[in-house]
């Protein structure tokens, strides 16, 4: 059963009683509404958000049926069962909301085992799969803007590797079909990540206090730092001064052909309280994020419950997440799902080329 709730002039659907938790979830933006699953859950219906009736009573019923359709139109709270066979677009969408959680979520880790995912190519399988949705989906030029981040080029790089030469040679084509359509030039503007930089510090360092403080996943862009690593911090005197030194690992990257680094991110630590000031910029060497900064010596009395220390992406966040997320529980649920989509046959071709690459086929 779907139960619908009405609230002024939206309405609410869902199957579960709980909504899923943001490290959980794959989201469609869909004209008038935002659907979502819990891909950790495996359901098959989203539960979804709709502002705009109007708006999504063209496409509803493609994604859960005509009866359900009805009732949200309707515009009264209720109970409606599921319909006996798959809505048609049904599949379509819930495999763009597992594209779309992949590229935000993906929880990259050398600690846990957990392999890189090639940008490049969840990109190009995002487009395709953009297509297909394309009349339902808020965004006018959604199919244009997936284009654009999608490359050809590692596409075909892949479709010289045995193991994945059939899909590869169908993505490429179908990616060469809709930018034709679609009058995209693709690979047309590629633009090269910064790799890594050189980070010197001379002297005698004498560490005072240490600790680490977990990630907030929803701060730093997914496959940036390493899922399950901590942020490490140590305070120490050198040459008169209280000098933060942080460190947080890196997540792992891909090795495969084409793959073309991120841009690079731009990490800023906070340590301790905000009354305290003290920011470090982060730059990578090698398969760690570093940086330093000189604190007051009075950081070292602060109380050991204000020792903490947050990273974020100025990009996303110009203040970090109060509360540490998501929680430990969430933390293990993504990264088990992950484990499995990299042993899914059906998973994403993303997905099995990294199981591949990672020693996991």
């Amino acid at each position: 059963m779907i139960r619908i709730e009405i609230s002024g002039d939206q309405a609410r659907l869902a199957e579960a009683t709980d909504w899923p938790e943001p490290a959980t979830t794959g989201l469609v933006e869909a004209r008038g509404a935002l659907l979502s699953w819990d891909v950790t859950a495996g359901a098959a219906f989203p539960n979804a958000q709709v502002h705009d009736p109007d708006a999504a009573a063209g496409w509803l019923w493609e994604i859960y049926g005509d009866d359900i359709a009805d009732a949200v139109l309707a515009d009264a709270p209720t109970q409606a069962p599921l319909p006996p066979e798959e809505p048609e677009l049904l599949p379509a969408a819930r495999r763009l909301a597992r594209l779309n959680w992949a590229a935000a979520w993906w929880p990259a880790s050398a600690q846990a085992a957990i392999p890189p995912l090639s940008r490049e190519l969840l990109a190009a399988e995002t487009a395709v799969a953009t297509a297909a949705l394309e009349h339902l989906l808020d965004d006018e030029d959604c199919v244009e803007r997936a284009l654009d981040a999608a490359s050809l080029s590692a596409v075909e790089a892949l479709a010289e590797h045995a193991v994945f030469a059939a899909g590869a040679i169908e993505l490429a084509e179908e990616l060469r079909s809709l930018a034709e359509d679609h009058g995209v030039e693709l690979d047309a503007a590629r633009v090269p990540g910064q790799a890594d930089w050189a980070l010197a510090a001379g002297g005698t360092h004498l560490a005072a206090a240490t600790g680490t403080s977990s990630l907030n996943w929803a701060d730093v862009p997914a496959q940036t730092l390493d899922a399950m690593g901590g942020a490490g911090w140590t305070i120490g005197r050198r040459g008169g001064e209280t000098v933060l030194s942080v460190s947080v690992p890196a997540a792992p990257t891909v090795e495969f052909p084409h793959h073309e680094p991120p841009l690079a991110p731009v990490l800023l630590a906070r340590f301790g309280p905000a009354r305290l000031g003290v920011e470090v910029p982060l730059r990578r060497v090698e398969n760690r994020f570093t940086g330093e900064a000189v604190l007051p010596a009075t950081a070292l009395l602060l109380p050991t419950a204000e020792r903490t220390l947050s990273v974020r992406d100025t990009r996303i966040t110009a203040e970090p997440t109060a509360v540490p997320t998501p929680a430990e529980d969430v933390r293990a649920a993504v990264i088990a799902h992950a484990r499995s989509r990299l042993a899914d046959a059906t998973a994403s071709l993303a997905e099995r080329a990294a199981a591949h690459a990672g020693g996991m086929s």
